[in-house]
């Protein structure tokens, strides 16, 4: 997935739009079987034609947002969130996700994976 979206990205951004990649990091210890899978379900319903949604590993899933810009991606880290940190995961303990946006325009100096930066920002909150 991470390859793919990287890809993906840098498509967007060789046609002249920004890409956003926002991922999604959950305590594994806390994740009942298939609840990624329900997300990420969740998550592609409401993304538009060309966004894309995958899971990365037991605990982390992306979210490629080709056209939108740093805030855009931020209000839908919010919903994400939300949707979440709303989902009742059997253990009465709500799941606190940490997020990891990064964004890249046409003509930035940015090189490298838009995942493995949005993980590293991530990672960087927990």
């Amino acid at each position: 997935v991470d390859t793919l979206f990287d890809q993906l990205a840098d498509d967007a951004v060789g046609s002249g739009q920004q890409a956003s990649v926002i991922v999604v990091a959950v305590d594994g210890t806390g994740l009942r079987p298939g609840l990624m899978q329900t997300w990420l379900g969740q998550i592609r319903l409401q993304l538009r034609e060309g966004d894309f949604a995958g899971i990365l590993s037991d605990n982390e899933m992306a979210v490629l947002l080709c056209g939108a810009s740093a805030d855009q991606a931020a209000v839908v880290s919010g919903r994400l969130r939300h949707l979440i940190e709303s989902t009742d995961n059997n253990t009465d303990a709500l799941l606190q996700p940490v997020l990891g946006i990064t964004t890249r325009s046409p003509g930035s100096t940015f090189q490298g994976s838009l995942v493995g930066a949005a993980r590293a920002g991530a990672a960087a909150v927990r």
